[in-house]
């Protein structure tokens, strides 16, 4: 492959990876508002299912979509990338929540553009993790 064709599909996987975040994004918040405002379930277990159907959705999303041309002809163990996924997903979540704390307790920033500048280094850090580890081409 030269230069050029991995560089159109790295940013072809990054608009993809965008896209099934923004989707899985959407979901989780429907599922929540859906069990928590139309069925009244308790907002914790709301958030908990709702994450989950997130977390549930991306991966199957990310494997055959977003990563898909790096799986081809490969036989993969589900139970041992999806553990990965979910490792990838909790290093990437607390490297945001911990830059999140620092930007507000100790540099004083605003919330949203604190949230904001976090949720970038959560993408940045998903997407390299699930590339490079959770779908890798070995």
């Amino acid at each position: 492959m030269t230069t050029s064709q991995n560089l159109r599909s790295l940013v072809r996987q990054i608009f993809i990876f965008c896209g099934v975040g923004a989707f899985n994004t959407a979901l989780s918040l429907i599922v929540i508002l859906l069990l928590s405002e139309g069925l009244h379930a308790n907002y914790v277990l709301a958030n908990v299912i709702g994450y989950g159907c997130g977390l549930a959705s991306g991966f199957a999303m990310h494997k055959n979509l977003t990563f898909q041309d790096q799986l081809e002809g490969r036989s993969v163990n589900m139970q041992t990338q999806m553990a990965v996924f979910l490792l990838v997903f909790g290093v990437a979540y607390a490297m945001q929540l911990g830059l999140l704390v620092v930007l507000v307790e100790k540099m004083h920033l605003a919330n949203l553009p604190s949230q904001i500048l976090a949720w970038f280094i959560y993408v940045a850090a998903s997407f390299a993790g699930h590339k490079f580890m959770t779908f890798r081409n070995r």
